[in-house]
């Protein structure tokens, strides 16, 4: 099932902030990973196709490990599923011997071949998206001010957020009100 979000605008510090390379090269301590991910339908079935692989990195069945449904058209497939936290505090996909996302890993790496493995919520992070506005994420004390770009400055990048996360951007989103061409050419402050 192929299926996109609806986006209408994207606030301005999307293209004023700068990205960053990569979570895995940061210092920070997985902040992000201790709230537990809304994982749209599309990851979810693909969780479930790829179980064999998934489950013995988590130590439970997939089903487990989700708390509720919401129905919701800005998730791909229009549902997402609320994963659960792990006795560590952090989601239950985070892994237990390494820094980040047991799904991240496993996608990275190529075991999984499914981008869409990883829930579009992480794939997008810093950035999120509510009512077809993309911006920057800000929940629950999370700072504007990422730690991965705080905690190490060689990981930060000379594009801006949405130029490192275009690539994620395009996948998740049906932006046909907006110009793609005129947007890339945005100026970083």
């Amino acid at each position: 099932m192929v299926t996109k979000i609806f986006l209408n605008s994207i606030n301005n510090n999307c293209y004023t902030r700068k990205g960053f390379n990569s979570c895995f090269k940061c210092a920070c301590m997985d902040k992000c990973c201790q709230y537990s991910a809304d994982v749209d339908k599309e990851s979810y079935d693909l969780l479930i196709q790829h179980r064999y692989i998934v489950e013995p990195y988590i130590g439970r069945k997939i089903e487990d490990c989700f708390s509720v449904i919401l129905k919701d058209t800005e998730y791909l497939g229009g549902f997402a599923y609320k994963a659960i936290k792990g006795k560590d505090g952090y989601c239950i996909f985070h892994s237990k011997t390494e820094k980040g996302c047991i799904l991240y890993s496993l996608v990275m790496s190529g075991i999984i071949q499914h981008r869409r493995l990883i829930p579009s919520i992480c794939r997008l992070y810093p950035l999120t998206w509510n009512n077809g506005v993309l911006s920057m994420y800000d929940e629950d004390g999370i700072p504007s001010d990422c730690e991965c770009e705080i905690t190490n400055k060689h990981n930060v990048s000379n594009k801006s957020l949405y130029q490192t996360q275009q690539q994620e951007i395009k996948d998740i989103f049906n932006m046909q009100l907006v110009n793609m061409e005129e947007l890339h050419k945005r100026p970083l402050i």
